[in-house]
């Protein structure tokens, strides 16, 4: 009696162990139906075809704007300068504004760009152009 509803009990958990099982695999077949069905309509209405997809479209990446471009070089050349202050608002190793200590002060050696208006037209003309190619 004991192995009887021992086993009805085991059946009773692989079916729903099964059923479940199989519940699942309908789910996931009927999500890649889905999948598939979205994507034929998608393509569809953007008239595309699978062709038009392997054709390599070149995007042009926005023009960056004269003060963003200043922004870079400007960075560019105070990552560029040896020290702890190549502009007269940074600060020294004690936190003191470097102001007339600074590489940007100072005749001869380091002159980094610390200000917009440090950089001519065709400095931002020579940047874009290094940035296209």
């Amino acid at each position: 009696m004991i192995k009887s509803t021992l086993l009805a009990a085991f059946i009773l958990v692989l079916s729903v162990v099964y059923s479940h099982a199989s519940s699942e695999q309908v789910c996931r077949s009927k999500a890649k139906e889905s999948a598939v069905k979205f994507y034929s309509d998608c393509m569809e209405s953007n008239n595309l075809t699978t062709d038009s997809l392997n054709k390599k479209e070149t995007i042009k990446k926005p023009a960056l704007s004269v003060s963003k471009i200043k922004e870079l070089i400007i960075k560019d050349s105070i990552e560029n300068t040896p020290g702890n202050c190549p502009c007269p608002y940074h600060g020294d190793r004690r936190g003191r504004a470097c102001g007339g200590r600074s590489a940007y002060s100072r005749p001869g050696g380091y002159s980094p760009k610390c200000y917009p208006d440090d950089i001519s037209n065709a400095e931002v003309e020579i940047f874009r152009q290094r940035l296209e190619e």
